[in-house]
């Protein structure tokens, strides 16, 4: 199912990103390659990051056999809730676990190219040093927690006998 909202969204933007860049091009003279290097660079970016959430709901979905969404954000809200809880009464400095998802979550895919549009080599400068920030231990990390998420949720749906 992940796959098919992944191929959809990416048929669908590549056609928008088709448009686009031929304007762009058509209007302002920049590369249409250009365009579509950021349309994979995004398509890449949002790609991974559908798949952690799918494997992440995956596993809640293994975890709890009814209504397993809401369960899983109650569960990780919870966990928020208790490190909160120790960080004020021990006075420790434990890291917020909901925000950790979050920024692992955030998809990052607008810069400010305001600038580049003036220059033709500084639009190209900015898409070529936007594949360093793709291919980052962030992506990496990811993909790493959509392979536990995606095999735990994989063992915890058959055996079943939890909640």
């Amino acid at each position: 199912m992940t796959l098919g909202l992944i191929l959809l969204l990416g048929a669908v933007s590549l056609l928008n990103s088709l448009i686009i860049s031929a304007s762009a091009s058509y209007f302002s003279g920049a590369r249409f390659s250009l365009g579509l290097q950021g349309w994979l660079q995004s398509w890449i970016e949002l790609s991974v990051t559908l798949v952690l959430l799918s494997s992440l709901f995956w596993f809640f979905a293994g975890l709890f056999r009814r209504k397993s969404f809401f369960k899983g954000l109650l569960v990780i809200f919870g966990i928020q809730i208790a490190i909160e809880i120790l960080n004020w009464t021990a006075g420790l400095e434990i890291p917020s676990l909901l925000r950790y998802l979050l920024d692992l979550i955030a998809v990052q895919v607008s810069r400010d190219a305001t600038p580049a549009l003036v220059d033709s080599s500084t639009l190209t400068a900015v898409v070529s040093a936007r594949w360093q920030h793709i291919f980052t231990w962030q992506i990496l990390l990811k993909l790493l927690y959509s392979a536990i998420f995606g095999l735990g949720g994989s063992w915890l749906y058959r055996r079943r006998e939890v909640f």
